[in-house]
Order: C-alpha cells, then structure tokens, then sequence
C-alpha cells in the first residue's frame, strides 16, 4: 500500500504543465492586438496632422501669410465654416510670475541704467524677443510637454464646452484659440463655459501658482469681429492682453483689453526705445544718486509718496519714516530731479516713469 501511494504522489509531483493554447488562438489574440496597435497609431497621426492645420491656419491669420480665401478653404476641410459666424480670438498660457516686483527700487551694477537684458528664455533661436521669459509655475524650464499639456487641456476644455474652434500652440508658451460663434450673442456665454471647463480640469495647478491665483492659468479675448478678414486682429490682442496680465494679481476669469490699463500698456511698450529713455529722463538722475548711495534708497521714497496719492503723511507712514525725515527725502529728492513734487503733472510724469521703470525690469 505504501509504494502505491508513493507511486501516486510521484506521478502528480512530475505532472506535465497544462498544454499551450490552441495555435489558432493565440494568432487571433495576436492579430487583435496588432489591430488595436495600428489603429491606435492611425487615429494618432491624424490627430497629429489635424493639430498641424490648425497651426498652419492660426499662425496665416495672426501673420497674413496666406489670403483669408484659402484659410477658410482649408478650414471647411477639417469641417469649420468660417464665414458668416461671429469669430473671437482666446489666449492661454500659464501666469509664471503674476507679481509686480519692484526691482527697480535697487540701483543695478551699471549705475542705474534702465534697460532690460534677455536671457536665453526669453529670446527665440535668432535672438527676437519672445512674449514672457519665466512662464512655468515652478521655476522650471517648461518644455515642449509644458505647452503640449496646456494645448491637450484647451482642447478637452473646448470640447466639454461643446464649442467648435481653430486651436493650436501659437508660440513657446501660449495656446491660441479662435472661437467659432454662430453670432455675438453667444460669447460671454461661450468664454465663460470655456474658462469653467478649463479650470476644472486642471484642479492641481490651484496650489502651485505662487500668485495665489485659482487655476495659474491666464485667459484671454480679444475683441470678437464678425469677419474671418479681421480674426488676426483678435487673436493679436489677445496674446497681448495675456502677456501684459501676467502681472496682474486679480482673480478674473477672463482677461479682456479693459483690464490691463496703464500698467498693461506699458507692459507691451517695455522693449521700445523711446519709453526707455523717457524713463532715463524722468528717474536717471535719481537712479543714478540711489546707485552711489546704496543705503539711501530714495527711489523707494518717491514710490511710496506718489503711490500714497500724493499724501505725504500716509507715505512716511508706509515707509517708516518720521515725518520730517520724509518729508527731507522728499526735498532732496525734489533738488536731484530737478522737480516740483507738489506739482500734479508732474508726479503724474514721475509716476508713470516708475510704473515704466518696474516693467522694463521685471521678466
């Protein structure tokens, strides 16, 4: 009974393992997912060259390199109808540095010079000037997938929104968008579904913008037009609102011409020559004294006084300063520049001069 019994547990213990499939089997699962692959790659390219189009068609109606004709051509191809409906440019990109910081308030090395060199980030590969430098939310150097992720999360924001559009990366840190309207009554309504659904769905972003600004994200339109001729100018505007509200602090969930102002303004004029030596004229003297009297900082003294509306107690308060010690900066400052600080159009010249001062040096 013993060796039976052994006999039988040596014969499970050496059982062979249970036979392979069928051959006509695994070629099947073999070919369904050779299929699923293909198919898969298929559906990428076209998404691939659909994406490229709308590129191509973006990029010819914010530079007018192709007439608006062939635009609306190659368009209809992709199924949009760009005439006759009422058009509306929309910029987004990430909000990198919201806050104004006044660096202008410290001398630089060259003595007090006020203009403001490019680094490599915001410089494109011939040297030009590109809109923004510092754009991620972390510091870090966002990349080709910073911008492929921004455009992919317009685009599922497009499409829960229900609205139809041209979209596409329109430089190295923005997505353009023109939205597709059946007519003006339908914009407010339209940007504001398009903003809700963009903000849901990037719910992570909401603790990482040092701005403290929900979402880190800036929307912006330009002006809607009702003809294809003129979609480049709304597009235009709205990549220059979007780059001159990164230094806007408010939580607005569309960025509009309106709301960038002065500051705004000055913000897209920061490379011109012209406003660099207004502001050289206006603060180089004073720029110049702060910079061979580093402790002093009356630059800092101006901002609070003309910032304070002109009250020069509220501004010693600011600035910590016993009143009569203020109010001795501010002669002094007055003979440097050569100014009446009692003089409303003046200060209204010195306090542009400033607001100008802290765009040019801040990226």
């Amino acid at each position: 009974g013993g060796d039976l019994s052994s006999t039988g547990g040596a014969d499970r213990a050496g059982e062979a393992p249970p036979p392979a499939p069928p051959t006509r089997l695994t070629i099947l699962v073999e070919r369904a997912a050779s299929t699923l692959a293909l198919g898969r790659l298929i559906r990428r390219d076209a998404e691939g060259l659909e994406r490229q189009v709308h590129r191509t068609l973006l990029t010819a109606l914010l530079d007018r390199s192709r007439p608006v004709d062939e635009v609306a051509l190659r368009a209809r191809g992709l199924g949009l109808v760009l005439e006759r409906r009422h058009l509306v440019g929309v910029v987004v990109r990430h909000r990198g540095d919201g806050v104004v910081r006044h660096r202008g308030d410290e001398p630089s090395a060259s003595g007090g010079s006020v203009t403001r060199s490019k680094s490599a980030a915001e410089t494109g590969p011939a040297g030009d000037p590109v809109a923004g430098g510092d754009w991620g939310l972390t510091g870090d150097d966002p990349g080709p997938a910073r911008l492929r992720d921004l455009a992919e999360a317009v685009g599922q924001a497009l499409r829960e929104a229900n609205l139809t559009a041209l979209t596409s990366a329109v430089d190295d840190q923005s997505v353009g968008t023109l939205l597709i309207l059946p007519d003006r009554a339908a914009e407010e309504r339209a940007l504001t579904a398009f903003a809700a659904a963009l903000r849901r769905g990037r719910p992570q972003q909401r603790h990482r913008d040092p701005a403290g600004v929900t979402g880190g994200l800036i929307i912006a339109a330009g002006s809607g037009v009702g003809s294809l001729r003129e979609a480049g100018r709304s597009l235009t505007e709205a990549r220059q609102v979007a780059e001159a509200a990164r230094r806007d602090r408010r939580e607005l969930p569309i960025f509009r011409l309106p709301h960038v102002g002065l500051s705004g303004l000055l913000h897209l004029l920061r490379d011109e020559p012209r406003l660099q030596t207004f502001v050289e004229r206006e603060l180089g003297a004073l720029l110049a004294y702060d910079a061979r009297h580093p402790r002093e900082q009356l630059l800092g003294t101006l901002r609070a006084y003309l910032e304070q509306g002109r009250n020069k107690s509220a501004a010693a308060g600011v600035a910590h300063l016993s009143r009569p010690a203020f109010y001795e900066r501010l002669a002094r400052i007055g003979r440097i520049l050569d100014a009446d600080l009692d003089s409303v159009e003046t200060c209204l010249s010195l306090h542009v001069a400033l607001l100008a001062l802290d765009t040019i040096r801040t990226p």
